[in-house]
């Protein structure tokens, strides 16, 4: 799989962060689920590792920008 670096992403003002947020969380759920489906309905302890991890980098970059919204408030 390719990722894009960060510096290399161009801004977009055609999406909406709550809206992406979402989506990434649906795709997260439907991951576990396909994991856990291949494990006999188990995940093993390093995926559920990997996918808490990957679930608490959604909510920090939430909190991120929800500060910086605040600062644009204000």
């Amino acid at each position: 799989m390719n990722y894009t670096h960060f510096v290399d992403i161009v801004p977009n003002n055609h999406t909406d962060f709550a809206m992406l947020y979402f989506a990434a969380i649906r795709n997260m759920h439907k991951s576990e689920a396909a994991i856990s489906k291949t494990n006999e309905d188990r995940l093993t302890g390093r995926q559920a590792g990997l996918l808490l991890h990957l679930q608490r980098k959604f909510t920090q970059m939430v909190a991120i920008w929800k500060s910086q919204q605040d600062k644009y408030k204000e």
